[in-house]
């Protein structure tokens, strides 16, 4: 076993989910007899299964309940696998009782201990260990004595809203004294010197492909007692059961490091790129930014190797792009000074003055205070400047009479892009339709969000929408000569705007909020407009390689996780 260990570790530790792949691989292989050497002068497996029906049998006239569930023949021809020469194939049925969990009201129960209660296991508290969090505690008149954990015994999630969790197991490793759940299941094998080899073979592969597919339900998935029992446990000799947890624990502790040393690799790694990528932000010139590039370009593929270390590219791209220094700067381009002009040489809009004299205290305090310096044809500025109009979305939930009408959600937002798959309609009337109808170039800032990342995210309109837009939305429109709107759409998501957007929201119920006067006062440098075209050009060409590596890295780690699939498939076989 240690050769076929050593020959594929890599590969399978690398892959996707690799380690904890690696450990389904030593499980399965540990229940297939192919972990540990077989010793035929050894008891057979066949006599420790003798001593079990006895205590079985004995088990069954004591109980009150005086019925087992029969066991069901394993023929050659169901067998999963073909055993090493002194193994028997048995069930869970032979092997052990299945005892429901504990039923309560819930005004019985109680999150904190109380004289006379005692703490249930529930699903939640079933990993690959039991965990002791948030317990709840109930009278012990609710619990019998056969439903109190003891040592060795195994705890399963027998219900769950997620098909995946139903099945879960695990052992306990002392005599707990708690009860468990209504919606969990004990397994309490007939014989002790079962438990740990027991107690690992309820984590094999083997075990959640036979759980898997039994637990369904409607709205709530269910693992019947009956599977559960059905599903059959090959079982070795027990002195190879002892050689076999031995060697399991030894190579649980291997992949303990190995995940470790990853973890430990991965943070270096997220270091490393970080200090490398903050050196581009902080270049001084340009001779400056293309010798730090250098750098970082001579290394690209050992550097960009994850999608977290891509994304933070992304957003060094946004950064360097909104510092002016991604394209160069042409002095025939007019300067960003006489482009505000021409947007404020119009008439302002009432509401738009008045969201601006809310800002000229903040302005008077803060123009001093940029972030960083900008070309000299660019100009800081605070968004308001742009005269935009803010427009909240349509708050009503429909009219008696009107138009129908799609009205876009949240739910509508997908990758920042506007998305009319699965929209709905309402009724509205006609007058509301016209003043909350999409156009193009209409930006949408998202208003309310759970989500601090969310809130205050911009939204572009590409072309002109049969729809309008929800109250979780601030429209602002600009005069076609005031900005590029890719531009601005572009600024949204740049370091530069989230940063300020995290420190200006109101948090209420759990919601985070920006309005009109948040936006308004966004400070942002506004270059040429030619410019602007140039760098939403050069922004757009470097985005679409970096979602080329990250499909690239996608695929490439899909076949590395399909060879190691392959890989332990066959040794399964």
């Amino acid at each position: 076993m240690s050769v076929v260990l050593s020959e594929h570790l890599p590969l399978v530790a690398t892959a996707h989910d690799g380690i904890s792949k690696l450990r389904g691989l030593i499980l399965q292989l540990a229940v297939m007899g192919k972990l540990v050497p077989q010793d035929s002068n050894e008891e057979p497996a066949s006599e420790l299964l003798k001593r079990n029906a006895k205590e079985r049998a004995r088990r069954i006239e004591q109980s009150t309940r005086r019925k087992a569930i029969s066991a069901s023949d394993i023929t050659e021809s169901t067998m999963p696998f073909l055993l090493p020469v002194g193994w028997e194939w048995s069930n869970i049925a032979e092997l052990a009782e299945v005892i429901r969990g504990v039923s309560y009201e819930k005004s019985q129960a109680s999150e904190i201990f109380r004289d006379g209660y005692v703490a249930l296991i529930r699903g939640n508290n079933i990993n690959a260990t039991l965990n002791l969090d948030r317990l709840v505690y109930v009278p012990t008149t609710q619990v019998s004595a056969e439903q109190l954990i003891r040592r060795g015994d195994v705890v399963i999630a027998m219900s769950s809203g997620s098909a995946h969790l139903v099945g879960k197991a695990a052992q306990a490793e002392l005599d707990l004294g708690y009860g468990f759940g209504a919606f969990c299941g004990l397994i309490r094998a007939y014989l002790t010197e079962l438990h740990p080899y027991f107690g690992f073979f309820f984590q094999t592969p083997m075990y959640r492909n036979c759980v898997a597919g039994h637990g369904k339900g409607i709205g709530i998935n269910n693992l019947q007692k009956g599977s559960l029992l059905a599903i059959a446990c090959p079982v070795p000799p027990l002195a190879e059961q002892h050689r076999i947890v031995a060697k399991v624990d030894e190579l649980m502790a291997l992949c303990d490091r190995l995940e470790a040393e990853q973890s430990d690799a991965e943070s270096a790694h997220v270091q490393l790129v970080e200090s490398l990528l903050r050196t581009l932000t902080q270049s001084t010139d340009a001779a400056d930014l293309a010798s730090n590039w250098q750098r970082i370009a001579e290394h690209f593929d050992t550097l960009f190797s994850t999608e977290l270390s891509i994304d933070a590219f992304k957003g060094s791209v946004l950064q360097l792009a909104v510092m002016g220094r991604l394209v160069p700067q042409d002095p025939n381009d007019e300067p960003a000074e006489e482009l505000l002009k021409h947007i404020q040489s119009g008439v302002s809009k009432p509401e738009v003055k008045a969201i601006r004299n809310k800002l000229k205290a903040l302005r008077s305090t803060a123009d001093d205070e940029v972030p960083f310096d900008i070309p000299g044809s660019w100009k800081w500025i605070r968004l308001s400047q742009l005269e935009p109009e803010y427009q909240n979305g349509e708050s009503s939930r429909g009219a008696g009479a009107g138009v129908e009408m799609v009205v876009l959600r949240l739910a509508d937002i997908s990758s920042g892009e506007l998305s009319l798959t699965h929209t709905r309609s309402m009724i509205l009337p006609e007058s509301s339709v016209e003043k909350y109808r999409l156009r193009k170039n209409d930006i949408l800032v998202i208003r309310v969000n759970g989500s601090a990342d969310i809130v205050g995210r911009l939204v572009l309109c590409d072309n002109n929408l049969d729809a309008i837009y929800c109250d979780h939305f601030i429209r602002l429109q600009f005069r076609e000569a005031a900005i590029a709107h890719r531009y601005l759409r572009m600024l949204g998501d740049s370091p530069l705007v989230r940063n300020q957007i995290a420190k200006l929201f109101v948090s209420t119920a759990g919601q985070k909020t920006v309005n009109q006067g948040h936006i308004g006062g966004l400070r942002m440098p506004l270059p040429p407009l030619p410019e602007q075209h140039r760098i939403v050009a050069k922004v757009d060409e470097l985005m679409a390689l970096c979602d080329q590596m990250k499909a690239d890295l996608r695929e490439a780690r899909a076949q590395q996780s399909r060879l190691a699939d392959t890989l332990i498939g066959e040794r399964f076989q």
